[in-house]
C-alpha cells in the first residue's frame, strides 16, 4: 500500500459573493476544440477545468454574470518534478456535491515515486470551491515536497478588463490591505506584490469597487508563505 504523507494535505476554499438559491451540484465531461474539459456546476456557479493545464479556466458567478478566473486560471500549482497536465476522473455528480479528481505521477530525485491527487469540489447552493491535495509516496524512502498553489483571480471591469480592488492578508501587525488600482490609458504600468513569511493566519481576500469579493482559506498547519502579485497587465489580476 502506498504511504500517504499527511503534512502535504492542503485545502483551499474560494468564495465569491453571489445570491442565495436552491441548487444541485453536477459534474460532466465535455470536449472543446478537441480537448477534454470538466464542468462543475450548480445554480450559483459554473467551473470549467482543463485537465491538460490542471487549472480552472472559467469560474462564472451566475448572479454577477462574469468569469472571475484570470487568463492564468484558478487552482493551479507549481511542484518540482511535476508538469501541468493531469488525468481527470469525475468522482461525484449530484445532487448535493460534485467532485473532480486530478492525478499525476512524477517527482525528481529522490521523489520519483510520488503521486499527486487534487480534488476540486463544489456543493449545492454555494459559491464555495474546495481544493484538497493528497500526496502518496510509493517508495520506501522518506521525502519532502513543497506545493506552491497558484490562483489567478480577476475582477472584470472596464479598464484593461479589470476593476480597481483591495487585496488583504494577515500580517505580523494585523491585517494588511493593498489597493490595486488599474492603470488608465497612457499611465505607466507598474505591478506590485507583497509576501508574508510564516503568515499569522491562513487566508487571503479581495474586494472590488462594485462589491464582488473572494476569500482563499488555506491549511495553516502546512502553510509557509503567502504571496500576492497585483498584476497590472491587461486582463490580469
Amino acid at each position: 500500500m502506498p504511504r500517504v504523507i499527511p503534512a502535504t494535505f492542503l485545502s483551499l476554499l474560494l468564495a465569491l459573493a453571489a445570491a442565495d438559491a436552491l441548487a444541485q451540484a453536477t459534474a460532466k465531461s465535455v470536449t472543446v476544440d478537441g480537448r477534454q474539459r470538466i464542468v462543475l456546476e450548480n445554480e450559483l456557479l459554473r467551473l470549467t477545468i482543463d485537465p491538460s493545464l490542471g487549472r480552472a479556466t472559467e469560474a462564472t458567478m451566475k448572479a454577477a454574470g462574469a468569469n472571475f478566473a484570470s487568463p492564468y486560471g484558478l487552482f493551479g500549482e507549481r511542484i518540482a518534478g511535476f508538469g501541468p497536465a493531469f488525468e481527470a476522473r469525475i468522482a461525484e455528480s449530484g445532487p448535493d456535491r460534485a467532485a473532480l479528481v486530478l492525478t499525476q505521477r512524477g517527482g525528481k530525485p529522490p521523489e520519483w515515486n510520488l503521486e499527486i491527487a487534487k480534488t476540486i469540489s463544489i456543493v449545492r447552493n454555494s459559491t464555495a470551491v474546495s481544493v484538497d491535495y493528497a500526496v502518496a509516496n510509493t517508495s520506501k524512502a522518506a521525502t519532502r515536497l513543497a506545493i506552491r498553489a497558484h490562483n489567478g483571480v480577476i475582477f472584470p471591469g472596464p479598464v484593461q478588463g479589470s476593476e480597481d480592488s483591495w487585496f488583504c492578508a494577515p500580517g505580523p501587525q494585523g491585517v494588511r490591505a493593498d489597493y490595486d488600482e488599474q492603470p488608465k490609458p497612457g499611465d505607466r504600468v507598474v505591478s506590485g506584490d507583497f509576501v508574508e513569511v510564516a503568515p499569522a493566519d491562513g487566508w487571503l481576500g479581495g474586494r472590488s469597487l462594485s462589491g464582488n469579493a473572494f476569500t482563499a482559506t488555506m491549511d495553516w498547519r502546512v502553510l509557509d508563505v503567502t504571496y500576492c502579485y497585483l498584476d497590472k497587465s491587461p486582463g490580469a489580476t
